[in-house]
């Protein structure tokens, strides 16, 4: 029911286009100016915010190479068996024990005789014992040297070489460098310190722009208060007071709604959208290089996407209020409106199933919340068309349905 003293401040408040203009602009101004004064801030924190939005990425990345290393240590027990070397009482055991501990082999090859080189200063005992242990591959046959005579010097091969002679090669030196030569080397790497999960920028500019769109994207989060504030400070002035009200009861509603999905994108879909990705990734072969730019845009666009459809039960809500559906209908048209929510959830997501069903999921429990919504919450509903008056009633006596409309607005 409107009041009079409603009606007399909507009649106080009027202005003229141009004067709406004015405070419009002025609205706007003082947004901006909120949303300087967050960015501000958001730039001292940028760093941080691209640390931690990169969490999830990193995360994804450790896993794929630890699911990797556990296959490839598998490949290598297989490929020892067959050449009868011993091997763990259970090889999958021990791979997947490996893969637990987060620890990726590395293969090397090393020459021996540049390793007995290298440990004869440090361990003069171990590089004597470790050069007849050394493998040999057999020698290239070559055609003998042909003794020459120096007319200069009277020294004999009994004298020894000349003081200024060049010294003879290495006996490493003059093997040829062969795998079955070589000694094979195992080392193991922390998975966290693999290069491999190190988010690349391809150009030069790219960090920067990062920065400058984490920190923009937080002083807008950090502003957006005084930003609503402002807005709805100029629409308010058009609105009656129960008018207000409602706004006031629905805006933190909305808020919550939008937080949830924004936090179930960053803490639940992105790994399963990840997971997914990256498992073509190992079905391929392929070594995943994520850029740090593509990545920050995923970030932003799937939570943005989450959060709106997250607005479901507010939009039933509007659309049962201003009469275009009924709870009747949405209640008899669920199983349609389950197939639309999987359908605009294959949209709003990557294309992957397991993405779909977390968005759709909670979409489909949030539809039913909203039918709750349109029984228990309070709002104006608009009246039906009104039909004809009984002959016998009086002329005074409004029709029935403008009175249901009268009582309904009340």
């Amino acid at each position: 029911m409107r009041h009079p003293d409603d009606q007399a401040e909507l009649e106080q408040s009027k202005m003229s286009f141009g004067e709406h203009l004015n405070e419009l602009r002025a609205a706007i101004v003082k947004s901006l100016l909120a949303l300087a004064a967050g960015f501000a801030i958001g730039l001292a924190f940028g760093w941080n915010i691209v640390d931690y939005i990169q969490g999830p990425l990193r995360e994804a990345l450790e896993s794929h190479y630890q699911r990797r290393a556990e296959a490839d240590q598998l490949l290598r027990y297989e490929q020892a068996r067959e050449a009868g070397e011993a091997l763990p009482d259970d090889p999958a055991a021990a791979a997947a024990a490996m893969a637990r501990d987060k620890l990726a082999p590395r293969v090397f090859y090393i020459e021996p005789g540049a390793l007995a080189e290298a440990l004869r200063p440090l361990f003069p005992d171990a590089a004597a014992e470790l050069k007849p242990a050394i493998p040999t591959a057999p020698p290239i046959p070559t055609a003998p040297p042909i003794p020459t005579a120096s007319p200069t010097t009277n020294a004999s091969p009994s004298n020894g070489p000349l003081p200024n002679a060049p010294q003879p090669p290495h006996e490493a030196d003059q093997q040829p460098v062969r795998r079955e030569t070589l000694i094979k080397l195992k080392l193991y790497q922390p998975i966290e310190e693999d290069p491999r999960l190190r988010v690349v920028g391809l150009t030069a500019q790219e960090p920067f722009v990062v920065y400058v769109k984490a920190s923009l994207v937080a002083g807008a989060v950090l502003a957006s208060p005084a930003i609503f504030f402002f807005l709805w400070d100029f629409v308010a002035a058009g609105l009656y007071r129960h008018e207000r009200k409602y706004i006031y009861t629905y805006l933190p509603i909305s808020l919550l709604l939008f937080l949830a999905g924004v936090a179930l994108a960053y803490y639940v879909a992105f790994d399963f959208v990840l997971d997914f990705l990256f498992w073509f990734y190992e079905k391929m072969g392929v070594d995943p290089d994520p850029r740090l730019s593509e990545w920050i845009s995923f970030v932003l666009i799937l939570p943005l996407g989450f959060g709106v459809s997250f607005q479901l039960p507010l939009v039933m809500l509007a659309l049962e209020r201003i009469g275009i559906f009924t709870v009747e209908q949405y209640v008899s048209k669920w199983r349609m409106a389950v197939v639309i929510i999987c359908a605009i959830s294959m949209f709003l997501t990557p294309p992957d199933p397991t993405s779909m069903i977390v968005m759709a999921t909670p979409l489909v429990g949030l539809y039913f919340a909203g039918v709750l919504m349109c029984k228990h919450m309070p709002g104006r509903k608009i009246a039906q068309p009104a039909s004809a008056p009984p002959a016998d009633a009086p002329a005074d006596q409004p029709p029935p349905a403008e009175s249901a409309g009268r009582d309904a607005e009340a």
